[in-house]
């Protein structure tokens, strides 16, 4: 003979259900979060070699430097999982772009 569910058990059953849906929802979003944190980006050493000797060319490498920069933060902003991180490395060509590119070689 088969019993019917009383009152109180059809009540707790959508509560079990949305206990569970929780969990899972809760389980998945940590095990995200803790994959997420694990792999530390990989740091990229990128030189940047600018013309800053007279005053009307440091001007123009202020703006070009504020450019670069805010390329490179758009970038992360727009892709914050990249598995690489761009660190800037300025430097000043003092007139001779070739000695400074040797140089920095």
């Amino acid at each position: 003979m088969v019993r019917a569910p009383s009152p109180s058990s059809l009540l707790y059953a959508p509560l079990l259900l949305v206990a569970a849906l929780v969990g899972q929802y809760q389980a998945g979003s940590l095990r995200v979060a803790t994959a997420q944190t694990v792999a530390a980006p990989v740091r990229v050493r990128v030189g940047v070699i600018m013309d800053w000797a007279t005053k009307a060319s440091s001007a123009v490498s202020l703006r070009r430097r504020t450019g670069i920069q805010m390329a490179v933060e758009d970038y992360y902003a727009a892709h914050p999982g990249s598995a690489t991180r761009v660190e800037l490395r300025f430097g000043d060509s003092k007139g001779d772009v070739v000695g400074a590119a040797s140089a920095a070689w």
